[in-house]
C-alpha cells in the first residue's frame, strides 16, 4: 500500500494484488474531510481593540481517528484559546498519518476614539491631570467605555491669552466734578459695572468702578431659513446619520407661524417605524420614530423655539428651550432607514408631505446622547464644529452648507433666507476677559462766609437790600 497526501483532506491509498498470472488494480479514496467551525457559538472575535480573549474550533472527520492537533501558536487541541487578533493555521493529523490544514481569521473591533475638543484661556488642567499652558492637538487618555474596552480620547486644545487691563490708582475728585476712566485700547468690547460698554467713561461719584474687557464680541445669529408650508424644504443628502436602534440626539431652533409640519425628518415616511422627525400638529411638537407618536408639547407660535431629541438603550427624552419636556421608554427599538436624506421643512423624500410654515436654524445631529446641561450649552451657544460625536451641523443663515468637516451640503427647494433668528447669550470660542476696578472719591467743596466783620450800615427800600461794611 502506498500512501499520499496533501492539502485536499482526502487520504488516497492505492492496493496491488497480484492474482495467479493477472494483475488486479484497486484504488480505494478514504475521504479526510476538515474545518474550521464558523458557527456564532465559536467565537471568532475579541471583545476589545487589543484583546487576546478571542476561540476558535475545528472539526474533523473522516479518515482514522483520533486525530492530533497544532495550532501554528502551538497549542495542540481542537480548541485554540486566548486569541488576539490574525489568522491562525490548524493541521489535523488521523491516526494513518494523514493530514489536513485550515486557517482561522480572528477579527477585532475598532479602537474606540474620541475628540475632546477645548478652547480655554491661558491654562487648562485635562482629564490626565496634566494643566497645559499651549494649544495641543496630540495629547491622549485612555478610559473605559461602558462595555469595559478601553477608549482613547484625543485633546484638541486651543489655548487663548487673556487680555490685560489696568485702570490705575484710586483717584479723588472734587464734588461736582468728574475723572476720566480709561480701560485702554486694543480690546474688541467692554463692560463697566455702570451698564457702559465703551473704552472710556466719566466718573463724577464716589464709588468703586470696575471693567471687564475681552478679545471676541459676542455671538449672535440673525439669518435662518423660511419655509411656507406649502412646498418649501431643504434636502441634506447624508451617509452618516444614525440609523437602526443607534444612539443619537438632534437639535434645531425653529420659529412656528402656522403650526403644522415637519420641523425636519429623515427615514422613510412611508413606515413609521422607519421614521425620525419633529413634527408640528396644531400647535404641539411631537416625535414620529415608532409605531407611534409621542409626547405632545405646546409651544408658542411666531417666536423662537429650541428642540433637542435624544435616545439611547429605547430612552427617548425631549427637550423644549433647554428644559426637559418629556420622556419615555420605547416598548420596541427604534429601526430608523438612514439610506435616506435628511430633509427640513417637511416629510421624508418618501412621502413630501406635511410641509412646516416657519422658519428653521442651527440644526445638529449627533452620535450620542446630549445631557441637560449639554443641551442648556447649546441653547446658549452653537457648538463647535468639531465637537465630540457631531456628525452634521447646518446653520441655515446663508445657505444649506453642513459646518462640520464631514461637508454634506444641502440643496435648498423654496426656502428663503430669512434676517430673522435667534441671538446667543454666549461669547465665542476664543473668548478671554480680564477685569480691573478703582476706587472714586469725591471730596467736598470749601465753604465760603460772606458776613461783615466790622462796621455796616443796612439800606432797605422796596426795591433791593444792600449792604456795606467799613472800618
Amino acid at each position: 500500500m502506498e500512501n499520499l497526501s496533501g492539502g485536499t483532506g482526502e487520504n488516497h491509498a492505492r492496493f496491488v494484488t497480484y492474482m495467479s498470472g493477472m494483475i488486479l488494480i484497486l484504488i480505494l479514496n478514504l475521504h479526510f474531510a476538515m474545518a474550521i467551525n464558523k458557527s456564532v457559538a465559536n467565537s471568532l472575535t475579541v471583545s476589545c481593540n487589543g484583546g487576546n480573549d478571542g476561540q476558535t474550533y475545528v472539526t474533523a472527520a473522516g479518515g482514522t481517528s483520533p486525530y492530533t492537533y497544532a495550532w501554528d501558536d502551538g497549542q495542540i487541541t481542537d480548541t485554540a484559546y486566548n486569541l488576539s487578533a490574525g489568522d491562525y493555521i490548524v493541521t489535523v493529523t488521523d491516526a494513518s498519518g494523514c493530514t489536513a490544514t485550515d486557517t482561522a481569521t480572528i477579527t477585532e473591533p475598532n479602537l474606540i476614539t474620541g475628540l475632546d475638543s477645548i478652547t480655554a484661556c491661558d491654562t487648562y488642567t485635562w482629564i490626565d491631570g496634566i494643566t497645559y499652558t499651549n494649544s495641543n492637538n496630540t495629547a491622549t487618555h485612555t478610559l473605559t467605555a461602558a462595555n469595559g474596552c478601553d477608549s482613547v480620547v484625543t485633546l484638541d486644545l486651543t489655548i487663548n491669552i487673556s487680555p490685560t487691563v489696568d485702570l490705575g490708582n484710586d483717584v479723588a475728585i472734587c464734588a461736582n466734578d468728574s475723572t476720566l476712566l480709561d480701560a485702554g485700547t486694543g480690546h474688541t468690547n467692554y463692560l463697566w459695572n455702570t451698564g457702559d460698554t465703551t473704552q472710556t467713561i466719566y466718573a463724577d461719584t464716589a464709588g468703586t468702578y470696575s471693567v471687564t474687557v475681552g478679545n471676541a464680541i459676542a455671538t449672535s445669529n440673525s439669518n435662518s431659513s423660511s419655509f411656507d408650508g406649502v412646498d418649501d424644504r431643504i434636502i441634506i443628502s447624508s451617509n452618516n446619520l444614525p440609523g437602526g436602534n443607534s444612539a443619537r440626539s438632534v437639535s434645531a431652533w425653529f420659529y412656528p407661524e402656522s403650526g403644522f409640519g415637519n420641523i425636519l425628518a429623515y427615514g422613510d415616511g412611508s413606515q413609521t417605524n422607519k421614521r425620525f422627525s419633529f413634527l408640528m400638529n396644531s400647535g404641539d411638537v411631537k416625535f414620529v420614530g415608532e409605531n407611534n407618536d409621542h409626547f405632545g408639547h405646546t409651544v408658542s407660535l411666531n417666536q423662537w423655539h429650541f428642540i433637542t431629541i435624544t435616545y439611547a438603550n429605547n430612552k427617548l427624552k425631549m427637550y423644549i428651550d433647554g428644559a426637559i419636556a418629556d420622556s419615555v421608554l420605547l416598548g420596541t427599538n427604534l429601526n430608523t432607514d438612514n439610506s435616506y436624506p435628511l430633509v427640513i421643512g417637511s416629510n421624508t423624500t418618501t412621502r413630501n408631505d406635511e410641509y412646516f410654515g416657519g422658519k428653521v436654524t442651527q440644526v445638529s445631529v449627533w452620535d450620542r446622547i446630549l445631557t441637560a446641561t449639554d443641551v442648556q450649552n447649546h441653547m446658549n451657544c452653537p457648538p463647535s464644529t468639531n465637537a465630540l460625536g457631531l456628525l452634521g451641523y447646518w446653520e441655515l443663515g446663508n445657505n444649506a452648507n453642513d459646518a462640520t468637516a464631514y461637508g454634506n451640503n444641502g440643496v435648498i427647494e423654496g426656502a428663503i433666507m430669512s434676517t430673522e433668528g435667534p441671538v446667543f447669550t454666549c461669547s465665542n470660542q476664543s473668548f478671554c476677559t480680564a477685569t480691573d476696578d478703582i476706587v472714586v472719591t469725591v471730596n467736598p467743596l470749601p465753604t465760603i462766609d460772606l458776613r461783615c466783620r466790622h462796621h455796616f450800615n443796612m439800606c432797605w427800600n422796596k426795591y433791593y437790600f444792600r449792604c456795606w461794611c467799613w472800618k
